[in-house]
């Protein structure tokens, strides 16, 4: 009964090493995959981060332009009406000029 009792301590002490063993190369297994992700995560995170910066940058950009274009319709609007002042005073001219004509001998 000893060798009965002694080959089946044997027996589950072997199966319990493959438990073991079979456990730890999962364990590898899966923290090899575990920082497989943390690494795709980082890599996503400065991706990111770096299109966050350009979104900022385009965002500058654009409001510069944006001032820029109130400046030049600001600049257009004085010019359209220095335009219409000088066609005015033009006008005034030429019928000072056409009244002086007439005037004359």
């Amino acid at each position: 009964m000893n060798k009965k009792l002694c080959l089946i301590l044997c027996f589950v002490l072997a199966f319990a090493l493959l438990v073991m063993i079979f456990c730890s190369v999962n364990y590898l297994s899966l923290n090899k995959q575990l920082m497989n992700i943390r690494d795709q995560v980082a890599d996503s995170q400065k991706t990111w981060e770096g299109i966050a910066a350009e979104k900022e940058l385009l965002q500058q950009d654009l409001k510069t332009l944006k001032n820029e274009l109130k400046e030049a319709n600001l600049s257009l609007t004085e010019s359209e009406e220095s335009a219409e002042k000088l066609k005015a005073d033009i006008e005034t001219l030429q019928k000072e000029i056409a009244e002086l004509e007439k005037s004359r001998p």
